[in-house]
């Protein structure tokens, strides 16, 4: 079950009462660094910054495993 409404203390703590919290916490957590990265960089935050770093750590998250299973090729 996916809250359909995130309150403060779920998004400063992070969401442990739904089916699939981890994925949910990475995506507040992105959201989080996206915004702190804006304000360093004094420009202001945007939805399109946020879906291009949403889409690169899918890109990393996805070529972990690929890289992982052609190292056990070679080596095994």
């Amino acid at each position: 079950m996916v809250p359909r409404v995130i309150n403060e203390f779920g998004f400063l703590f992070g969401i442990l009462n739904c089916k699939d919290f981890a994925l949910l916490n990475h995506v507040i957590l992105i959201g989080k660094q996206v915004i702190y990265r804006c304000k360093n960089k004094l420009i202001k935050p945007e939805f399109e910054i946020f879906l291009h770093s949403l889409k690169r750590v899918y890109n990393i998250e996805m070529y972990i495993p690929q890289r992982r299973e052609a190292l056990e090729k070679n080596y095994s």
